[in-house]
């Protein structure tokens, strides 16, 4: 399926991820790759035998963080170079060895990717921060801005069914968040860091995450994921080579993968299942090198080996073997379980019983149930317990609790008898994500019967509901004063439909409800914070809901919920109440003024230092040319006590950037929160002006704009 053609050792380090390919000179394409001291190399197949075959562009002297190139100026009919470092972004013209623009980055870089959005006439230059995205065209201008939950990990652009461009963001608190304009349109949660994404045209994706899973997304919805036990370097989707996702890992495997299924096409393990290269892979690049319309795929490896590879003519799907026969054996286990199971259906616990379904023998053996524990009575956290009771004549050997996204590795499993564990079995669960879902239980049983015992595995599905951490309670005093009240146009039979729905309600005392009326109180188990709902039919036939709670996230989490559900054809909000977190939200935009303020003394005191260290320095050279030892003896010895003051400054520094960091993170979290309040443009508009806000340092007018 690929064949190996060409290979290439330049004999230095290619670090991980940091390479791509262009027409830098408007005709034939070069690779661009950067080795870990911050050399940014190019390569020309173009020009081999040549001296301008392979040459070194230009050295940052510093860490590159990503690079990437596109024809960004309409009057330049060539690509250019981006590269971005931890706090700068250069756009770098390659054939006339010029730079284009340095731009000054604020926070620190972690991503960049080059594309086209909001209908922009040029692509934009996008850089991914702590918290934010930033755009840029090809003059440095400050064009596009979005707000993320966390740093930014990578990007893809793609385009929806209506040619409309939609941005793909990665973000280290897990989620997948997708943009249309400066609008979010769809948050996805993953169960981990998804470390690549890679565009497959459609509006379909595919990424990787640092556990080693693999996946295609299609319209915002998973269409599969596999699981490896290797890290995945790079993702590249070569579709004029061959149609697959091509996936390289930190071990030099290689693999071809269908985009619609999942299933392997590919591998460079050959029928020997070892794998032929062990060097990592760097990552991959594809295209028309000769210009012939013969496109190869291309694979860096990080000890800085270039693999050109091309499409097999004559392929030999023997190699393939190991796959066919893996399948074919699962196929005949399946179905030789599946001719014992049908023997033995009419075994149950009765000799005299009838057949029963699935569902109905598992209930005959084994009752399971969700359960919410207060943990702590005074702080009133708690936890989701799976409560799984055998009966009499059943022993349960293993269960197995499993999920596509609320628990991290997707799976766990419990062993009664070694754990030492006596019925009724209390599993505690651990959500990563709160969110609608399904767990699968899988139960290991031995059952007793008059025949003997027989070993059976049993499956039960149990729906998840949204809010599966907030516990009911009958009475409950609220403290404080915060809360969000807003009108909705609909009927008070969505609003109890949505309650019952998407929070576990086992009884129905659990709800106060009347004809016009319900309330509910909840108790919200992570942290103990208490929340009650209230939605009664106003005067004007509206309907009037209340959410009174001190824990800002939950407000806008129930709020955007309801209306996502309900879909009210008018929404008014009246009240946003919360007086703990303006003030919260006070106290952080003082501590980072101060934080400003002791950057520039500190920074001031680095350099007064420097210069202090360099006088000495010239004096103790000017001592050691006369022969002066007394006073080069003493020179030195300041330049040591200089030096360790510098660092210890230094080390004051970074300390008081890292606090900075964090509190900036906070300040957008409570912003976001802020922004969950409102509803359609305006939740878009207040992020955008709360930024304004904090450029022109306005506490007042931030804390006025979010909290009125």
């Amino acid at each position: 399926m690929l064949t190996k053609i060409l290979t290439e050792d330049f004999e230095l380090k290619i670090s991980k991820n940091l390479c791509c390919a262009g027409k830098f000179d408007g005709k034939n394409l070069s690779i661009i790759f950067v080795s870990p001291g911050g050399k940014v190399y190019k390569y020309s197949p173009f020009l081999k035998g040549s001296e301008n075959e392979f040459i070194e562009l230009i050295d940052m002297e510093q860490e590159v963080i990503s690079i990437t190139c596109n024809q960004l100026d309409p009057s330049i009919d060539r690509d250019l170079l981006i590269i971005g470092t931890k706090n700068k972004l250069l756009l770098y013209d390659v054939e006339k060895n010029s730079d284009l623009f340095y731009q000054e980055i604020s926070d620190e870089i972690s991503t960049i990717i080059s594309g086209y959005l909001c209908d922009s006439e040029s692509p934009y230059i996008l850089a991914g921060e702590n918290c934010l995205v930033q755009g840029f065209d090809y003059h440095g201008d400050e064009v596009y801005w979005i707000t993320t939950g966390d740093k930014v990990t990578n990007f893809a652009i793609e385009m929806d069914k209506k040619k409309n461009p939609i941005l793909y963001v990665s973000s280290e608190d897990s989620y997948l968040r997708c943009f249309k304009n400066d609008q979010l349109i769809q948050e996805i949660p993953e169960q981990g860091l998804i470390t690549n994404l890679c565009s497959l045209g459609h509006n379909t994706i595919s990424y990787s995450m640092e556990n080693g899973e693999i996946g295609v997304y299609s319209d915002y919805q998973k269409k599969w994921s596999v699981k490896t036990k290797y890290t995945v370097n790079s993702l590249i989707y070569p579709k004029n080579v061959i149609n697959g996702l091509c996936i390289g890992y930190n071990n030099g495997l290689i693999e071809l993968r269908d985009i619609d299924n999942g299933k392997l096409l590919f591998s460079n393990t050959g029928i020997t299942n070892t794998i032929i290269n062990d060097s990592p892979v760097a990552g991959f690049i594809y295209g028309d090198f000769t210009n012939n319309e013969e496109y190869s795929l291309i694979e860096l490896t990080t000890d800085g080996k270039i693999i050109i590879y091309k499409k097999s003519l004559n392929y030999d799907h023997s190699i393939d073997y190991q796959n066919k026969i893996y399948e074919l054996t699962k196929k005949k286990q399946d179905l030789l379980l599946e001719h014992k199971t049908l023997k033995e259906r009419s075994l149950t616990i009765s000799s005299n019983a009838d057949i029963l379904s699935k569902e109905s023998i598992l209930d005959s053996f084994v009752e399971i149930q969700i359960n919410q524990e207060i943990l702590d009575d005074k702080f009133l956290n708690g936890q989701i317990v799976l409560i799984v009771v055998p009966k009499e004549n059943v022993t349960i050997d293993v269960i197995n609790v499993s999920s596509i996204v609320l628990f991290e590795d997707n799976t766990f499993t419990i062993f009664p008898k070694v754990s030492k564990m006596q019925p009724p079995f209390h599993v505690p669960i651990n959500f990563v994500h709160e969110i609608k879902g399904e767990i699968s239980i899988k139960l290991l049983c031995q059952i007793r019967t008059k025949e003997g015992n027989i070993n059976r595995v049993y499956d039960k599905k149990l729906e998840i509901p949204e809010f599966i951490m907030f516990k009911t309670v009958k009475n409950m005093d609220m403290d404080g004063v915060s809360n969000l009240k807003f009108t909705l146009n609909c009927k008070i039979l969505d609003v109890v439909k949505w309650m019952k729905n998407n929070f576990l309600i086992k009884k129905k005392e659990d709800l106060t409800e009347t004809f016009s009326s319900i309330r509910g109180n909840f108790i919200y188990l992570p942290d103990g914070s208490k929340i009650s709902i209230t939605a009664q039919i106003s005067d004007d036939s509206l309907i009037s809901v209340t959410i009174f709670t001190e824990n800002l996230e939950i407000a806008g989490r129930c709020f955007q919920h309801l209306i996502s559900v309900t879909d009210p054809s008018d929404i008014n909000v009246v009240l946003r109440n919360f007086p703990t977190e303006k003030q919260k939200l006070i106290d952080i935009l003082s501590n980072i003024e101060d934080f400003n303020v002791n950057r520039m003394k500190l920074s001031t005191e680095i350099a007064t230092l420097s210069d202090q260290l360099v006088r000495f320095f010239i004096l103790a050279e000017d001592s050691k040319e006369i022969n002066d030892i007394q006073n080069l003896r003493k020179g030195y010895y300041a330049i040591n006590n200089l030096n360790h003051d510098i660092f210890l400054e230094y080390s004051k520094r970074s300390s008081n950037h890292e606090q900075l960091v964090n509190a900036l993170k906070d300040v957008n979290k409570i912003i976001h929160k802020a922004a969950n309040l409102r509803y359609g443009k305006e939740k878009t508009a207040i992020i955008s002006e709360a930024r304004e806000a904090i450029k022109n340092n306005t506490i007042s007018v931030l804390t006025n704009l979010l909290f009125d």
